[in-house]
């Protein structure tokens, strides 16, 4: 899910402007990292730690780049200033006032549930006026594919170390994707002029294979993600989950889409 804002960044290299572009998720995707970085150090939890650590680091790199293309920087720098400033008391709070212990980290970790809905909320910001416009354009289909995938898989982990901290704030994650998925189905191919399977790398050919029942991408991506999902359910309750066996069903769901 960061590494999908190396598209964004790849874009504004290319067109050396940050048009187009939304700069809030950025902000709250840093924010939240932080934030579960945290209470990944205090819990001790490695994965939190390690996923959070590379997902701040990524989120740093493209507010760096924003700020350097976009024409609004004076407006950008606020806000990044603001995110500092959340942050140096947000420390000072848990690390001063808050007694060490139990407290702590469930105060943490309803702070840092707040901080992923926010994350999960920003796509949807200019939703008025993506509605208005009908356009698409601000909004990254990569990163709301990666957001439905991320989300779920967080809600899994939550669910399995029975923490309502990590579970519950990723539900929203589903749901606001769904919502984004439905704006690309319904608006994409209007606001771009062309199909909306221009979006996808995948060239379907005539031939026995899986007919989508909705237009486009969206349907597609609908399928393939109820495949995986199902495949997440079924291999989270199992003791010989295995990297390669999950590699191997990827290859072949993408060479189900090519043929």
């Amino acid at each position: 899910m960061f590494s999908t804002g190396l598209t964004d960044l790849k874009k504004m290299r290319a067109t050396q402007s940050a048009d187009k572009i939304q700069f809030l998720p950025f902000l709250t995707t840093c924010l939240n990292n932080l934030g579960w970085l945290y209470y990944g150090l205090l819990k001790k939890d490695g994965t939190l730690i390690i996923v959070n650590t590379i997902g701040a680091c990524l989120q740093t790199l493209y507010i760096l780049a924003y700020c350097h293309y976009t024409k609004e920087r004076r407006r950008a720098l606020q806000q990044t200033l603001v995110m500092v400033c959340t942050l140096g008391l947000g420390w000072g709070y848990f690390s001063v006032i808050v007694s060490q212990g139990d407290v702590q980290l469930s105060q943490l970790g309803l702070v840092c549930s707040v901080f992923t809905i926010s994350m999960y909320l920003s796509p949807l910001a200019d939703l008025l006026e993506i509605i208005r416009s009908r356009s698409v354009e601000c909004l990254s289909f990569p990163l709301t594919v990666a957001t439905f995938l991320t989300s779920t898989a967080w809600t899994l982990y939550g669910m399995q170390l029975q923490d309502f901290y990590i579970m519950v704030p990723n539900t929203p994650g589903i749901v606001t994707s769904l919502i984004r998925f439905f704006l690309f189905w319904s608006l994409g191919s209007e606001s771009q002029g062309k199909p909306l399977t221009s979006l996808s790398p995948y060239k379907r050919s005539p031939g026995p294979t899986t007919k989508c029942l909705l237009p486009g991408t969206f349907s597609c991506v609908l399928l393939e993600t109820a495949s995986t999902l199902l495949l997440l359910l079924k291999l989270s309750f199992s003791e010989e989950t295995t990297v390669q066996f999950v590699i191997d069903r990827y290859n072949y769901r993408c060479q189900t889409l090519v043929e």
